[in-house]
């Protein structure tokens, strides 16, 4: 078995290797990883990356996902078969660490029993470590035969058995799909729940979740028809995508997210911690938080156009500094945020009532601003929509 390996091995390495393709498909992979590394980097500044640790552990995963997918398109895996299927397991981190993204934005904190989300990617990489020690003929053959057939490399026998219980087939497929399209669909759960239960949640933050949410579905969607409907191996519908599609989804999901931070930089930039050195404990943060929460929901004091930091502080007995950590880390918002954020939903409520309604002008001074066209503005921006388009909407 040793001498036939040694010598299909150099065959392999002498007539049969591939030769490397660099076209425009490869170098936008490369170039993808290239803008997971800046968002990293643009995440690390500033101690950023404290409110986005978990989006910095996925595009590390689309980072890990698109290098061996470079390697597969540019033929560098012949070259390096040790390399080949390598992200596989890689793939069951990126649901879990989307979710949590995702409920950390919302200041949900992880429980004692988050580790279970990484126990499906800890079974996978130990029980693939049976391909991972086969040796380079082995799997070269295996990539040729996939990625190459016209070369008439045929598969070649393992070592010892590489799928013992076989699940293999239904992994890179089926659960994987399943697995992705499963934490997608929670998220969206989480996100719809969180916009419930707190009206004040700005529309920016459910747009951000919502779009990383609706990536990890896409994923999902592009793995499964990537292979053309595969139950138990059989294929039942040709795909509709081309063959190389699943591969290229790590770059689609860094673009997208590249596309959505650049657009939107100064929400990233807000998100910046400037505390790290605070002496404020959580205990005494979350007690204030909920103490300035009944101060301004009880004396409605963002109807106020004079409401500022400097008027909170005076009634709270807080300083301006402390309130502004607290809002930050608490509430995970700005005081204009805040501020914007009761407002349009005192503007829901009085565009609803039937009874007592005055003219627009009337309710943007009620409302705490300076002019009809600031409310305006703001309003259409939260909701998508005018007051009066919304007040006509509601009375239906």
């Amino acid at each position: 078995m040793i001498s036939y390996l040694y010598f299909y091995n150099l065959i392999m390495t002498e007539t049969a290797l591939p030769a490397l393709d660099f076209g425009v498909i490869t170098m936008a992979v490369l170039f993808g990883v290239v803008q997971a590394g800046f968002i990293i980097y643009f995440l690390l500044l500033k101690n950023r990356y404290r409110q986005h640790i978990w989006l910095m552990a996925t595009v590390s995963t689309l980072i890990i996902m698109m290098l061996e997918a470079f390697m597969l398109r540019s033929g560098l895996v012949a070259r390096y078969p040790h390399i080949f299927n390598i992200s596989i397991p890689f793939v069951f981190l990126l649901g879990p660490c989307t979710l949590l993204y995702i409920r950390s934005q919302f200041g949900l904190s992880k429980s004692r029993w988050s580790f279970l989300h990484f126990l499906p990617f800890a079974f996978y990489a130990i029980y693939s470590f049976n391909f991972f020690l086969q040796p380079a003929a082995y799997k070269r053959a295996i990539y040729m035969f996939s990625f190459h057939p016209d070369a008439g490399v045929q598969p070649i026998p393992s070592s010892f058995y590489v799928d013992p219980w076989a699940i293999q087939g239904w992994v890179v497929v089926e659960l994987l799909s399943l697995h992705i399209l499963l934490y997608a669909l929670i998220g969206f759960f989480t996100i719809a729940k969180r916009r419930r239960s707190n009206k004040k949640v700005m529309p920016e933050k459910i747009r951000w979740t919502s779009f990383t949410a609706a990536i990890l579905a896409l994923g999902a969607l592009i793995l499964f028809f990537s292979q053309g409907g595969v139950i138990r191996g059989e294929v039942f519908f040709k795909s509709p995508f081309p063959h190389y599609s699943a591969d290229l989804y790590s770059m689609i999901a860094t673009y997208l997210i590249t596309g959505y931070m650049i657009t939107r930089i100064e929400q990233f930039k807000n998100g910046a911690r400037k505390y790290a050195k605070s002496s404020l404990s959580n205990d005494f943060m979350k007690e204030k938080s909920a103490q300035l929460t009944r101060l301004i929901e009880d004396q409605q004091l963002y109807l106020s156009p004079d409401f500022s930091m400097k008027t909170l502080s005076r009634d709270s007995g807080l300083s301006v500094h402390h309130i502004s950590q607290i809002l930050n880390e608490e509430l995970k918002c700005t005081f204009f945020e805040l501020t914007n954020g009761y407002r349009i939903e005192a503007a829901k409520q009085r565009l609803s009532e039937t009874e007592g309604f005055v003219k627009m002008e009337q309710l943007a001074y009620d409302l705490g601003y300076r002019s009809k066209s600031t409310f305006f503005g703001a309003f259409k921006k939260a909701t998508g929509t005018t007051p009066s388009k919304y007040r006509n909407e509601s009375l239906v």
